[in-house]
């Protein structure tokens, strides 16, 4: 039984297809291709579905009201779904007779099962349609295919109209006829309404959005407005089993209805990966939060941790369908997912050294949390240009993943590039957290002064105009994740070691 790892009460839309849509003199009922490709390009972005369900939006059919930024992306979406296929193919021909339809249909459904089965064997959902049993109809449905089951003929379905459940449709040998079930094989209320399904579309999850290119749908509900923080170290930086220790992140509505949750949630995992969530306890939450209302989730424990090395923290909620999902940063330099490194003390042995940077010279500046080391973005064109960012990606070996480390008489340093012999730079020399870093002209500002600071075996870098700490924006392991200025919380994605490059 292939499926996909969609399950319709996670990645679907909590509200049943219900829409009623006027489009300059004409009315037409439902958005349920706008629907499925909506919820495949909330899961293909990694971005939660809205919590939002009937009784969410004030309105007399209790949907997403007309213009509304929710139903104008569905409608958005439903408008190219139809370009995907043009409306005939929902139709049974007319002339046929009922015999003749169904038996047609159905040999047309096992053709395009061979299709939607090797969709899913590569990874790729389908947009399927369904033709009406009626001769002549030219209103069909749209549903999205994540899964199917060889023996009947059977593909797994998002189907709208039955919000947060698994639904199928199986191409029946015994009867030679489509049938709409539920999961456990009931028929549904829908079991004879369709007389075939046909492949509209094929969706692959790794590329962006299939109609607009976006790197995610532009609207979220719940999101990580600021934070998430772990408390600020004292002293050289090194947290010590046992210490105290503070969590703290604003979490925020962002969409435009009531959004609803079970409980909020910050969780914890120790170096070898077992469950800590009960040191920092449940927040149970009244049924809805009311758009733009933030909620502050805050824990401090007197004394955490019992073995050193690498702890990890999160944020999600339990949804109303009893599922953990991680709440998206959506604020500016918001985070979802934190760790800290804990040592056990300097009387335990560990070695404080200097680790790799052995004053000036030449080096590849690697990034603790990932391995990846810090580059220049060139291109054929502009690999020279001012502003080319800096970013963490895997090592090859290249000139502009190679940094000229030069002493200013007063300890601290300026980095250059040593493809392009410009200045590391925080751009607009922002003492933001969560401004960039790029290359640019040396000019001698103090945006383009560093110094570095051992922190165990590996170096914490502080600019000297904000104070602030070079960090891998979001504690991303992904080439391509922005170098940033961020304060200083003791995350292994603002530590880093200097590898000689030679």
């Amino acid at each position: 039984m292939p499926k996909l790892n969609f399950a319709p009460d996670v990645h679907g839309f909590h509200f049943v297809n219900g829409f009623t849509n006027h489009v300059g003199p004409f009315t037409t009922n439902g958005l349920c291709g706008g629907m499925s490709l909506a919820a495949f390009n909330y899961y293909r972005s990694g971005t939660p579905v809205p919590t939002h369900r009937r009784g969410s939006f004030g309105t007399s059919d209790e949907l997403p009201p007309e213009n509304s930024r929710l139903r104008n992306y569905i409608f958005g979406q439903q408008l190219g779904s139809f370009a995907s296929a043009a409306g005939f193919f929902f139709a049974t021909w007319p002339w046929e007779s009922d015999t003749d339809v169904l038996r047609n249909q159905y040999r047309a459904s096992l053709n395009d099962f061979d299709r939607v089965r090797r969709a899913i064997d590569y990874g790729r959902f389908v947009l399927l349609g369904l033709r009406s049993s009626t001769r002549g109809d030219l209103i069909g449905h749209q549903v999205l295919a994540y899964g199917y089951e060889e023996s009947p003929p059977c593909v797994w379905i998002y189907d709208s109209n039955h919000p947060d459940l698994e639904m199928m449709v199986e191409a029946d040998p015994t009867t030679e006829r489509v049938v709409h079930k539920h999961a456990d094989g009931a028929r549904s209320g829908s079991a004879d309404r369709y007389a075939s399904f046909f492949v509209q579309l094929e969706l692959d999850p790794l590329n962006a959005d299939v109609l607009t290119g976006a790197s995610r749908p532009d609207y979220v509900d719940l999101g990580v407005q600021a934070g998430l923080t772990v408390s600020a170290p004292v002293g050289d930086g090194l947290r010590q089993v046992g210490e105290r220790l503070r969590l703290d992140a604003m979490v925020r509505n962002f969409g435009d209805h009531q959004a609803h949750v079970r409980q909020f949630l910050l969780w914890a995992r120790d170096p070898r990966g077992r469950n800590r969530d009960d040191e920092f306890g449940y927040r149970d939450v009244t049924i809805s939060i009311s758009p733009g209302q933030e909620i502050r989730l805050q824990r401090e424990i007197e004394h955490f941790g019992d073995d050193a090395g690498v702890y990890s923290f999160g944020l999600s909620y339990l949804s109303e369908q009893d599922h953990w999902i991680e709440i998206p940063a959506i604020g500016t330099g918001a985070r979802s997912a934190a760790s800290v490194e804990l040592v056990a003390g300097v009387d335990a042995g560990r070695d404080y050294g200097t680790g790799g940077y052995a004053g000036p010279g030449i080096y590849f500046i690697c990034a603790r949390h990932s391995g990846k080391v810090l580059d220049v973005n060139i291109d054929f064109f502009s690999g020279q240009n001012n502003g080319r960012p800096i970013a963490q990606v895997d090592n090859n070996n290249g000139d502009h993943q190679k940094f000229i480390i030069e002493p200013l008489p007063d300890g601290y340093v300026r980095i250059r590039a040593k493809h392009s012999g410009k200045c590391v730079d925080v751009e607009n020399a922002s003492t933001l957290p969560g401004a960039g870093l790029h290359q640019w002209e040396c000019n001698g500002a103090e945006n383009q002064q560093f110094l570095i600071e051992p922190v165990g075996d590996h170096y914490r870098i502080k600019t000297r105009h904000s104070g602030l700490y070079f960090d891998i924006a979001g504690v991303s392991l992904n080439n391509g994740a922005r170098l940033t200025q961020w304060d200083w919380w003791a995350g292994n994605n603002q530590l880093f070691q200097f590898l000689p490059t030679a």
